[in-house]
């Protein structure tokens, strides 16, 4: 079991606020891997077409550059996760990159940044590239305790994706240290239910510690 699969999100609907594109994103992270599995193929292409039909109609009405774009980009990433072209993935999060640059050229830690950076990571480690996964989730998880402090809830998933890159890597000890503080994360804010995130920090350390007998 790959672990991108366990991240994938509910897709995006219209953002409230053009300045914060990802920030409704993050509050609809509850969404799992059932129930967009349910769905038949064809229903998941009619629903891209509607989203990019979305986003055309959007587009023309907010400059090329605006931060608003931002949502359709990560959902677009994770689409074509879903879809296998890891080369799309790349292109939708170098997107990302751009539009902050264009916004704000000294800036160097953006909510943007840590999707564009988590998007390279994930397509990376689908694709076998494990020292770029594991650099990219570095900068993903590095720009996430910047915006947001090391113990936000909202770096719970860097540490996990981190872990299973590290996993990969058969660093076990190394893994477990990031797993340790995503659900130490969680279980302060007492985030522990209605959340993927812990489930999946568990069900990675568990894989941990199968390693660890097998070996």
């Amino acid at each position: 079991v790959h672990f991108f699969f366990l991240m994938i999100r509910r897709p995006p609907r219209s953002t409230q606020s053009r300045s914060s594109a990802a920030s409704d994103v993050y509050k609809r992270q509850v969404s799992t891997q059932s129930t967009w599995g349910q769905l038949r193929q064809d229903t998941k292409d009619k629903y891209f077409e509607v989203m990019n039909e979305k986003f055309e109609d959007r587009s023309q009405k907010l400059a090329k550059n605006d931060l608003g774009y931002g949502e359709y980009y990560i959902f677009y990433g994770e689409y074509y996760l879903r879809k296998k072209d890891e080369e799309k993935v790349h292109e939708y999060a170098q997107k990302l990159i751009d539009i902050v640059k264009a916004k704000f050229p000294s800036s160097t830690h953006h909510e943007l940044y840590a999707e564009a950076y988590y998007l390279h990571c994930l397509a990376y480690l689908k694709d076998n590239k494990i020292e770029k996964a594991l650099e990219e989730g570095d900068k993903a998880l590095e720009c996430a305790k910047q915006i947001y402090g090391e113990n936000s809830a909202k770096c719970a998933k860097y540490y996990n994706t981190i872990s299973d890159v590290l996993l990969k890597q058969k660093q076990i000890k190394k893994a477990q240290d990031y797993l340790n503080q995503a659900i130490e994360v969680l279980e302060s804010q007492k985030i522990t239910v209605q959340t993927e995130y812990y489930g999946d920090a568990l069900f990675l350390m568990a894989q941990c510690y199968l390693e660890e007998n097998n070996n």
